[in-house]
């Protein structure tokens, strides 16, 4: 576990060269040749055992020098940090060889033994297990080393970071020490941890602003708003949730990860992506934060850790600091499958809004428990994209949105109507309206007068603008082959124009989104009638409102193009030029017949 740094400004307390006076044995080891590099404070004993620390402590000495020294007359001065309560050793018959360990123990010289190379009995008297304490190497009255230790934890060493080189000035840092975790790698004896006479636990030592890179330090590169994207979030996993969730960004400019945080919009501590060494990323690749390294639903790659737990309908937020890079809120998140972010929509704005995202549904390889689906750390997949409310895309097939514009009362007059086509009659029917002025008709609700059913509404992603003079042909199929020989349908519709109806006036109404009526048309049904091929009031038996088709549309005066002027039946009449070879009007174009 990382430790907290004392003031390093009240104990900088960096090694001095050696005077002229220094004479003897020592005299000839220089300031940073021996580094301490460990220090075991308290004895963590197993149950049933003695707490005692005798025989136990300890201090690990490193020679960071090129050759042999001979520690012979070297001192040990152990104190409180400001060199109260000192306790002192003088070194006889020790050697430590280039790049290798000693470590000192609180034993008499005759009980060296296990894990220690020399024992100074108890003249250093006991380690302090609170309020700290200091060693320090010296010859002849000056300093060799000298390194601080506090926060001591039972059972666990404390030691100089072993991801980098021993260093008398560095170790001079508290945040350059810490604890190792309770592994078995780090067990030198039951239930105490420690790394004796040997390379030190990696601290990972972080520096603000700084990172590794290749065994040099530079300064990292930082996002800002706009480098990482938010394009994939699984806040529903088959597997466990706390094991399973993650979330993925398009890093859109080189960065480095570090000091990255990653957590909710709420979350006043989030998770922080952090290494000593630079977590560089290129431009354009996806990178993951999930939960776990790995049992983690068979990630292809992880790139930093996060803690908080997502929900169907939640949120994510990635920060530097106070500055928040990217968000992204949902509402309802699909289960065992990813909420993923339509490619053509790859940046911090557009990513905002949800109409964007959709579920994911390929499996990524080798594959996620049975059922999981989605892209993490690669591509994502196309959405079937909607644009917002009261929006369309303008142009057609693009992204870029406009307000639809709904025709007011008037502006569309129906004008024509094949209710009996040849049969069979039920894909072949068809109507159609005059534009008054330019509108949209994305939203327009067609409607059959006379029965409880029958609406269909215009719905398109894409804008069906329309201007003044237009005539928009609504068929119950969009292709000619099937709709008898239409080209140029403008919208499609599933009611039936004519039987059953339940009011002897039948028609056809169009209306607004919002339901405001724009125009309607009745005609006469006629359900006594006996007469034959008779348009539009034709039937085959009294009060059956079963119509033998007609093959005739029924179009108004092209003289009487208003919404009030179609209202009269006298304003109708059979069409009489042939628009397939059975059938007559004029779909999408002027009428033909001036109506008598």
């Amino acid at each position: 576990m990382r430790r907290l740094a004392l003031a390093s400004s009240l104990f900088a307390l960096a090694g001095c060269p050696g005077g002229d006076d220094v004479s003897g044995e020592c005299a000839g080891i220089l300031p940073g040749e021996l580094v301490i590099t460990e220090i075991f404070a308290d004895h963590d004993a197993p149950q049933g055992s003695s707490g005692a620390d005798e025989g136990k402590e300890w201090i690990e000495i490193y020679n960071a020098s090129s050759g042999t020294i001979d520690l012979e007359g070297l001192t040990i001065t152990h104190s409180r940090p400001d060199g109260a309560s000192d306790h002192v050793h003088t070194i006889s018959g020790a050697t430590i060889a280039a790049g290798e360990y000693l470590v000192m123990g609180n034993v008499a010289p005759e009980f060296v033994e296990g894990i220690f190379d020399y024992g100074f009995g108890a003249e250093l008297g006991d380690f302090f297990n609170t309020d700290g304490g200091k060693f320090v190497i010296g010859c002849g009255g000056d300093s060799v080393d000298e390194a601080l230790y506090d926060e001591v934890v039972a059972g666990k060493s404390i030691g100089f970071d072993g991801g980098a080189t021993p260093d008398y000035t560095a170790n001079d840092d508290l945040v350059n020490w810490c604890n190792p975790p309770e592994e078995a790698a780090f067990e030198f004896e039951q239930a105490n941890f420690g790394t004796p006479g040997q390379a030190n636990f990696d601290c990972e030592v972080v520096v603000a602003g700084q990172c590794n890179d290749g065994g040099s330090m530079r300064a990292t590169v930082p996002p800002v708003p706009g480098d990482l994207v938010l394009t994939e979030v699984h806040p529903n996993p088959t597997g466990t949730d706390g094991e399973q969730e993650f979330v993925e960004a398009l890093v859109t400019r080189a960065i480095d990860l570090n000091g990255l945080g990653v957590g909710r919009i709420t979350d006043a501590s989030p998770s922080i992506v952090s290494s000593e060494d630079c977590l560089e990323i290129a431009a354009g690749t996806y990178v993951v934060f999930a939960h776990r390294a790995t049992a983690n639903g068979d990630l292809p790659r992880v790139d930093g850790l996060f803690d908080a737990a997502l929900a169907d309908g939640s949120d994510i937020q990635l920060t530097l600091g106070a500055t928040v890079l990217d968000a992204f809120v949902w509402a309802n998140a699909p289960s065992s499958a990813t909420y993923n972010l339509d490619p053509d929509f790859m940046d911090a704005s557009s990513n905002d809004m949800e109409r964007y995202w959709c579920q994911s549904t390929t499996p990524w390889f080798p594959g996620p428990p049975a059922g999981d689906e989605g892209s993490p750390g690669a591509a994502n997949e196309q959405c079937a994209i909607l644009p917002a409310a009261g929006q369309c895309f303008d142009p057609a097939g693009s992204t870029s949105t406009r307000a639809i514009v709904e025709p007011t009362a008037g502006q569309l007059v129906i004008t024509e109507v094949m209710p009996t086509p040849t049969t069979p009659q039920g894909d072949k029917e068809w109507f159609e309206a005059r534009a008054t002025a330019a509108f949209d008709l994305n939203g327009l609700k067609l409607k059959r007068i006379g029965t409880t059913t029958g609406t269909s509404t215009l719905a398109s992603a894409d804008c069906l603008p329309v201007v003044s003079g237009d005539y928009a042909v609504f068929a119950k199929k969009l292709l000619p082959a099937d709709n008898g020989g239409i080209t140029g349908v403008d919208g499609l519709f599933t009611f039936s124009m004519v039987a059953p109806c339940l009011d002897p006036a039948c028609g056809l109404q169009i209306t607004s989104s919002t339901d405001v009526a724009i125009d309607v048309v009745r005609w006469d049904q006629n359900l006594s009638c006996t007469a034959v091929d008779v348009p539009l009031t034709c039937c085959t038996g009294a009060g059956t409102g079963t119509c033998t088709s007609s093959k005739v549309a029924r179009q108004l005066d092209p003289d009487i193009l208003d919404a009030a002027g179609n209202d009269t039946l006298t304003s109708w009449c059979d069409a009489t030029n042939l628009y397939n070879a059975t059938d007559t009007g004029t779909p999408g174009a002027v009428n033909d017949v001036q109506c008598p």
